[in-house]
């Protein structure tokens, strides 16, 4: 099995890509930090050449804190001739594509392939190497400060292995999912994988990330809605974590006490003077506003908790996802999660679940539960 090359300089990027001209797919993974940043900050990329069983695999690691142009990288990850194999590839293609501006796709996620087989639904790339293939790898370097040069050698070669077995995992994969008849599930999932909407940024809808919002009254809501927006394009602009503008706890209760002047907003919790003064007269303004014209979508208003009634009907979909799952040797949670469920005892219409393969699968018959329940909101 051969090494890799380290490329921190782009005359050897541009000679790395041009060599995979005419490559059917390519193996990639990344390494990164936003600990402190509200944007990842890309620190290694891996990147192997596809090979036939027996030879060895053409290995880069790519220094992007060196290399300022990483124009022929995004071509590379831009040719939708060619198929690029990840492991838990979400962060991968977003770290990516924010960095490069080139969407990766088609894409194979072995995550994906290997939970549609009944891998697990969250199985790591360690787990499945040694399951699949026999090989146990190092774990050594799992909490490495990849931002830290130079790198040593031990590092580099723990990071090459991260792409080192993708191409035999995505062929053991495919080869199953084929035989089982799973590769249409595999290619709804993978299409929406590689869907460039689901990487972008949307302030107006960052209010879906806090915890705590069904027990807030509709002007809350609306308060809440308004404060997570504002403290999104804050981290955007400030490219820090959005907890460290503005804590949850805070932004909660913020919403629930919603302050009418300055003065008022000593009283909140997690609120330092310092935050108050710069930014106190805008979130007294916003919170107002909020109140005034608790505008917004349907669905992101609070919804009043479910019934004796519908809470039975939910453990009752819930046991029916439970044992289609086990007839199939797949995680229940791959099928619908608990909101899909949720969304279906208040009559929703189009939760994953009634989408696609889980329809066929799963979905017509908790849509024939529901409905034959005498639940207001057929489906």
């Amino acid at each position: 099995m051969s090494g890799f090359q380290y490329i921190d300089n782009s005359w050897q990027l541009e000679a790395f890509v041009a060599g995979l001209a005419g490559q059917k797919r390519i193996a990639i993974d990344t390494e990164f930090v936003r600990e402190r940043t509200y944007y990842p900050i890309l620190c290694l990329i891996q990147v192997a050449g596809h090979f036939d069983p027996g030879d060895g695999a053409v290995i880069a690691l790519i220094d992007p804190m060196a290399i300022d142009d990483l124009t022929s990288l995004g071509r590379l990850l831009g040719d939708t001739r060619i198929t690029k194999v990840l492991h838990a590839g979400r962060q991968d293609i977003e770290v990516l594509l924010a960095r490069t501006g080139s969407m990766p796709k088609p894409v194979f996620d072995t995550q994906i392939g290997a939970a549609l087989l009944g891998h697990g639904s969250q199985v790591s790339y360690a787990a499945l190497v040694e399951t699949l293939l026999g090989v146990r790898l190092n774990k050594a370097h799992t909490r490495t400060d990849w931002a830290r040069r130079p790198l040593r050698s031990e590092q580099l070669t723990y990071a090459a292995a991260d792409v080192r077995y993708l191409f035999e995992l995505e062929a053991r994969l495919a080869e199953e999912l084929n035989l089982r008849g799973r590769a249409g599930w595999a290619a709804a999932e993978l299409d929406g994988l590689a869907d460039e909407k689901l990487y972008r940024s949307a302030p107006g809808e960052a209010w879906r990330r806090l915890k705590g919002l069904p027990g807030l009254e509709a002007p809350a809501h609306a308060v809440a809605r308004s404060l997570a927006a504002w403290r999104e394009r804050q981290a955007m602009s400030d490219d820090r974590p959005r907890q460290w503008i503005l804590r949850d706890a805070a932004l909660l209760q913020l919403a629930r006490s919603a302050p009418r002047a300055e003065a008022e907003l000593a009283g909140i919790a997690d609120l330092s003077g310092g935050f108050a003064r710069r930014h106190g007269a805008e979130l007294v303004g916003l919170i107002s506003d909020a109140r005034e014209d608790p505008a917004g979508e349907a669905e992101s208003w609070p919804r009043p908790r479910l019934d004796a009634g519908q809470k039975a009907l939910l453990s009752r979909l819930a046991g029916e996802v439970r044992a289609c799952a086990e007839q199939h040797l797949l995680s229940p949670e791959l099928l619908a999660t608990r909101s899909d469920l949720e969304r279906l005892v208040r009559g929703d219409n189009d939760p994953a679940v009634l989408q696609g393969w889980r329809l066929e699968l799963i979905g017509e018959r908790l849509r024939e539960i529901v409905n034959g329940n005498g639940n207001p909101g057929k489906l």
